[in-house]
């Protein structure tokens, strides 16, 4: 542990030139995990050598998950506490009995009015106007309100939170599936689930009928949506950057949080939680008995791409698909080329720009789809490795690729001409009967 007191004429923080200008020592503790900030005064009693106004845990770079480095975080809490210092060392004016009048009610605040804006002005006038108005705006505040109620540290990006409240957490992976069945069943009795309320607003767990495992295991991960750990948050207020003041709602807060399967904590907190696997078929076996999904097993690789190129050329047309019913028109042509052609031709004659656009394509079954219409087109199709092995599908000749920290493999990228071979061989109904009669007489 190390602590400096940084002197003004070696400091380019100006944040912190204020503070050393209005407190008799400005101290910066270096500890292991955070830096801490100290302003005092010396005591002015006999038997006090200081009095203590702030304190505060502030992060360096690595210690929180906000991305400025340490120098930056330090100035962030410094600039905070300088919007309101003046309150600082009178913070309990606000307990004091206020002045009654006359008839019995409280004086009202005499609060400054805002400047009327500038008619066409030019730039400077416009800047002139919204730095009066900041200035209004943070006067009157502090006509209000006490400097522990502008003052925002409660998680702040700049600020350290050394407790770790893990040890609340389930420590076991059968633990924590019996506090999903209970999140899941809205039968909730364990007190650090309170607060819950499982919605399937949409169905999605059982719109579909039927799902394999591993499409109920996703769709069950992606209701993952629930806190651990609650407790009562009171209203406070948010000062914005242009200093207008937003009271928040208090009621039921958590303090960690399960998305899709993992743990996160609050705010800038980048601990690292506990893990669970929730791929147990003890597990998806009652949710299926729960929600009653019927069984299926997974779609091919062929049919995810198959509806992703219903997807491409549905939306390459744009406006266009209620005049070009392309599933009829593609059986009138002999070759994939005739059909480009014609859908060419027709969106050159619409006006439709077919170079522009892309997203998420149709996903299935643990299968991936997006795609770009950029220059020639492309539909790629991805796979988590593991999920694939698991499902006995091969990866030979397949591209391995990292994504946020797992692998998954491509298991179709194609482009250009060849979206139109593959749509023209799934959709030619010609086609799939000649390949029919083909196979009738080899057999």
């Amino acid at each position: 542990m190390s602590c400096c007191n940084v002197k003004k004429e070696t400091s380019s923080n100006k944040y912190l030139e204020i503070l050393e200008n209005n407190f008799d020592e400005v101290s910066i503790e270096k500890r292991e995990m955070y830096q801490l900030l100290t302003l005092k005064d010396k005591a002015r009693k006999p038997g006090y050598d200081w009095i203590i106004w702030l304190q505060l845990k502030i992060a360096y770079g690595h210690t929180n998950s906000c991305s400025h480095n340490s120098e930056k975080k330090l100035e962030g809490a410094m600039e905070g506490i300088c919007n309101w210092l003046e309150l600082l060392k009178d913070f309990d004016r606000k307990s004091k009995p206020k002045q009654l009048s006359l008839f019995g009610d409280e004086n009202e605040l005499e609060l400054e009015k805002e400047p009327e804006s500038p008619q066409g002005g030019a730039d400077n006038q416009w800047a002139k106007y919204f730095r009066e108005c900041e200035r209004v705006r943070k006067s009157n505040l502090m006509k209000q309100y006490s400097f522990f109620e502008l003052f925002e540290d409660t998680g702040a990006w700049w600020q350290y939170n050394d407790i770790d409240y893990s040890r609340l957490l389930p420590q076991s992976n059968e633990e924590m599936i019996e506090f999903v069945k209970e999140y899941l069943s809205g039968n909730i009795q364990s007190s650090i689930l309170q607060g819950n309320e499982f919605e399937d607003e949409y169905s999605y767990l059982t719109r579909d009928d039927a799902l394999s495992d591993i499409e109920l295991y996703h769709r069950v991960l992606f209701k993952f949506d629930f806190g651990l750990i609650p407790y009562e948050s009171k209203p406070r207020l948010m000062i914005d950057n242009g200093f207008t003041a937003h009271e928040t709602i208090g009621g039921t807060r958590h303090r960690v949080q399960m998305r899709r399967g993992k743990l996160e904590g609050s705010s800038w907190d980048n601990r690292e939680y506990p893990s669970y696997d929730f791929k147990i078929p003890d597990f998806l076996n009652w949710v299926r008995w729960y929600f009653k999904i019927p069984y299926r097993e997974p779609v091919s690789d062929e049919y995810v791409l198959k509806e992703n190129i219903e997807h491409f050329i549905d939306s390459m047309l744009w406006y266009g698909r209620e005049k070009y019913d392309w599933k009829e028109k593609i059986n009138t042509f002999e070759t994939w080329k005739q059909f480009k052609s014609d859908i060419h031709s027709f969106m050159q004659k619409e006006g439709i720009d077919s170079r522009n656009g892309g997203g998420s394509g149709f996903s299935l079954d643990g299968l991936d789809g997006g795609y770009d219409l950029f220059k020639k087109g492309n539909i790629t199709i991805k796979q988590n490795l593991q999920e694939r092995l698991e499902m006995h599908r091969s990866i030979d000749g397949l591209e391995v690729e990292e994504r946020h920290g797992d692998k998954e493999v491509i298991v179709f990228n194609i482009s250009g001409d060849e979206i139109y071979q593959k749509t023209f061989d799934f959709f030619n109904q010609k086609q799939k009967a000649n390949q029919i009669s083909l196979f009738d007489f080899v057999a």
